[in-house]
């Protein structure tokens, strides 16, 4: 579990480090500050950012959209949000074609950001899956709030103000909990407001399995089973979390043990 990484790329010092300071206290984590797209590219080779917030006026040989071109040369899924303090049709032109998540007008306040980092995300979830997208589209307005996002081999969870980064594989297993999900991860318990359900269908990946009508498990961090319920690991450090299973023993179902036993070959 890991904070939404930023990359800000922005030419203007005092600036950068103003956007940098708020983000932070609001809870991201900013992995540069680059003053120019040549920076930027070499920042990015050394730790590759969840979302960039891009400069479109950079001073230099690249300036904004020069600069995002060339990254999506490598990384056309990192999401683009453009930041610019005036109103140029021919380089507001130029960008629409990078496919950016949001432009932000400058000067800003931190609603203003995280609303754009909101809409990011969302837009590359959307990318991420068109099956999982009309999904989402189709969820009654309590649980089509922008509270979850699938990327790649990792979720992004609201936790408060704003979205921390769960790989799929810290996940230990998910548990429904009314009309909200538990999602217990190798250290923390995230509480979601959607039903598994609508988590099922909108989070689908190869190493979640449901077994029970309350519980959808990793398969990776399965201990030992048998053919009524499944032990999984569990840390000292969740025994402080409200969960219904602080054994880490999770019952299979009638209705999903054939399913769930398919998972496994017979030697």
């Amino acid at each position: 579990m890991s904070s939404i990484r930023i990359l800000i790329v922005e030419d203007h010092l005092l600036i950068a480090k103003d956007i940098s300071i708020k983000l932070q206290n609001a809870g991201y984590e900013i992995t540069d500050l680059a003053i120019s797209g040549e920076v930027a590219l070499q920042s990015i080779r050394l730790k590759t950012p969840d979302i960039i917030l891009m400069d479109i006026d950079l001073d230099g040989d690249l300036d904004g959209v020069d600069t995002v071109r060339e990254i999506q040369k490598t990384h056309p899924a990192i999401p683009i949000i453009y930041l610019t303090d005036h109103d140029d049709k021919r380089t507001f032109n130029r960008a629409k074609y990078t496919n950016p998540a949001s432009f932000i007008p400058k000067p800003f306040n931190l609603r203003s950001m995280s609303n754009a980092i909101d809409l990011a995300l969302f837009n590359a979830s959307q990318q991420h899956s068109a099956a999982q997208a009309q999904a989402a589209l189709s969820t009654s307005s309590s649980e089509s709030n922008s509270n979850l996002y699938l990327l790649e081999n990792c979720i992004f969870v609201r936790d408060r103000q704003t979205y921390q980064k769960v790989k799929i594989n810290d996940i230990l297993w998910i548990e429904a909990a009314g009309s909200y999900t538990n999602i217990i991860t190798t250290h923390k318990v995230f509480n979601v407001a959607v039903s598994s359900n609508k988590f099922e269908e909108r989070i689908q990946h190869p190493h979640l399995q449901r077994v029970h009508r309350t519980y959808i498990v990793n398969i990776n961090h399965i201990k030992s089973m048998d053919n009524a319920t499944v032990q999984m690991e569990i840390s000292s450090s969740l025994l402080k979390f409200s969960i219904k299973q602080k054994s880490g023993i999770i019952p299979v179902g009638n209705h999903y043990r054939k399913e769930f036993f398919k998972r496994f070959s017979r030697i």
